[in-house]
């Protein structure tokens, strides 16, 4: 038996642009895979009412009265949404800007031990023939590790708020509106 939502594909199709929905029969957004569906949607806050109803071929207002209705537990998905977010090192911050810390630190390393072995050792008379004439470089990738470097401290530096938002621009007719945040005018 095939759902006549999703075809038995459990994806709700595309809606059609410019079509109306359909009357949907009473308690149509409650049951299977749309309440579930729905009240994930919901949960993680992902569309509008609109963009939800267009989905489910329904009116905007049904997903507001099923929102209202069922309330308690989207709240619920929220906070579970959230505790599985708190397990996750790489959704905090002191975590994230730990392991960056890190990375610059092994960074640094590598970096030192290539300076080190593209340092000249002095050249022993006594020794026959030189064995650096035919060494490649140890420093020919020195900028890729320089510049992974300076990407690392500059996510840090926005993940502390210290680089300035980027300017926004608003175009509004003929008329250009500029906004800088971040910025104290008087300082400049």
């Amino acid at each position: 038996m095939k759902c006549d939502g999703c075809d038995g594909l459990g994806e709700v199709p595309d809606p059609e642009v410019g079509s109306s929905a359909p009357r949907r029969p009473r308690g149509y957004l409650e049951r299977g895979w749309r309440k579930q569906w729905l009240l994930g949607k919901l949960a993680r806050s992902e569309g509008t009412h609109r963009d939800l109803a267009q989905a489910l071929g329904v009116v905007p207002s049904a997903v507001g009265m099923f929102a209202r209705r069922h309330e308690a537990e989207v709240e619920a998905l929220r906070e579970a949404l959230a505790q599985q977010l708190t397990g996750l090192w790489i959704a905090d911050k002191l975590s994230r800007l730990a392991e960056m810390q890190t990375d610059v630190e092994d960074i640094n390393n590598i970096i030192a031990d290539k300076i080190e072995a593209a340092t000249p050792s002095p050249v022993n008379p006594l020794e026959p023939g030189d064995e650096r004439a035919d060494k490649p470089s140890a420093t020919e990738d020195l900028p890729v590790w320089l510049r992974t470097k300076l990407s690392i401290l500059r996510g840090a530096a926005e993940e502390l708020g210290q680089i300035p938002n980027k300017v926004t621009m608003q175009v509004g007719g003929s008329i250009v509106t500029y906004k800088i945040d971040g910025v104290d005018l008087d300082q400049i």
